[in-house]
C-alpha cells in the first residue's frame, strides 16, 4: 500500500436516495401505524398503581415495545448504510411494486399481532406469519431488488479503480442478503414452532413449570407457567435483534476501519 492522504468522493447517488427517501418514509410510517396501534389497543389498558407487579400482560407490552423501537432503529441504520454505498440502480431509483406490498403485508400483520396478543395460540400463529414474511421479504431484496444494485454498483467502483468501495460494497452487502440469516431463522422458527405448540397443548405449561419448580423450588409453579409464554417471546426478540445488531456492529467497525485506511493509503492491484 502506498501513503496517499486522498479520500474518496464517493456518496449515495441521487437514484439510490430516492430508494432510500422511500425506505426512510415507510420505516416511518409503518412504525407510526404500529405505535399508534400499540398506544390504542395495550398501552391505555395498564393501570399506573400495578406497573411494577410482574403481570405477564404488561411484561408482553415491555417486550413488543423494545421489539418495535429495535426494528425502526435497526432498519434505519440498514437503510443509511446502504445508501451510502450504492452507487447505480438500473432502473433509476424507480421504487417497485413488489416494496409497497412487502411493506404494506408487514404492517398489516404486526397490527394483527398487536390485535390477538391476548390469546396465546392466536398470538403465536401471528407471530410465525409475521417471521414468515418477514423471511419473503428478505428473499425479495435477496433475489430481485437488491442484485442489480449491487452489480451496477460494483460495476462503477471497478471502472473507477474504487478499491475501497468494492471492499465496503461487499461487506455491506454480506450484512444485507449473507447466508447468516439462514441460520438466525432456524433459531427463531424453532422458537415459533414452541409457542405455537405451548399455545395448542395447554398441558405443556404445566410439565415445563413443575419441573423448573422441583429444580428451582423458590419459584411457583404458577408463576412459571404464566410467565412461560413471555419467556419464549423474549427469546425471539433477543436472538432476532441481538443476532441482527452484532453483524450491523462488525459491518460498522469494519466501514470505519477502511475509512480510516483510504484516508492515509491507497489499495493498488497486484
Amino acid at each position: 500500500m502506498e501513503k496517499q492522504p486522498k479520500k474518496s468522493g464517493r456518496s449515495g447517488q441521487v437514484r439510490i436516495s430516492r430508494i432510500a427517501t422511500f425506505a426512510n418514509w415507510c420505516i416511518t410510517t409503518v412504525t407510526g401505524v404500529i405505535a399508534l396501534a400499540f398506544v390504542g389497543l395495550a398501552v391505555k389498558d395498564i393501570p399506573i398503581s400495578v406497573l411494577s407487579n410482574a403481570n405477564p400482560d404488561y411484561i408482553q407490552i415491555a417486550i413488543l415495545s423494545v421489539y418495535i423501537s429495535c426494528w425502526a432503529y435497526g432498519t434505519s441504520i440498514d437503510t443509511k448504510v446502504q445508501g451510502a454505498i450504492y452507487a447505480d440502480d438500473p432502473e433509476g431509483g424507480r421504487v417497485r411494486v413488489g416494496a409497497i406490498g412487502a411493506v404494506a403485508l408487514l404492517a398489516a400483520i404486526s397490527v394483527i399481532l398487536l390485535l390477538v396478543r391476548a390469546n396465546e395460540l392466536h398470538f403465536a400463529l401471528a407471530l410465525t406469519a409475521f417471521t414468515t414474511i418477514d423471511v419473503l421479504g428478505w428473499l425479495y431484496l435477496r433475489y430481485w431488488l437488491l442484485p442489480p444494485i449491487i452489480k451496477a454498483s460494483q460495476k462503477k467502483y471497478d471502472n473507477e479503480d474504487d478499491y475501497y468501495g468494492q471492499l465496503i460494497l461487499k461487506k455491506v452487502t454480506s450484512q444485507v442478503i449473507g447466508n447468516w440469516k439462514w441460520h438466525r431463522q432456524v433459531v427463531l422458527t424453532a422458537i415459533v414452532l414452541v409457542m405455537v405448540a405451548f399455545a395448542h397443548d395447554p398441558q405443556l405449561h404445566d410439565v415445563i413449570s413443575n419441573n423448573v419448580n422441583r429444580m428451582v423450588p423458590s419459584l411457583p409453579a404458577g408463576t412459571t407457567k404464566a410467565l412461560l409464554p413471555d419467556a419464549l417471546l423474549l427469546a425471539f426478540v433477543l436472538v432476532s435483534e441481538l443476532w441482527h445488531f452484532a453483524f450491523r456492529l462488525d459491518t460498522f467497525l469494519t466501514i470505519r476501519s477502511l475509512n480510516d485506511m483510504e484516508e492515509k493509503f491507497t489499495l493498488v492491484p497486484n
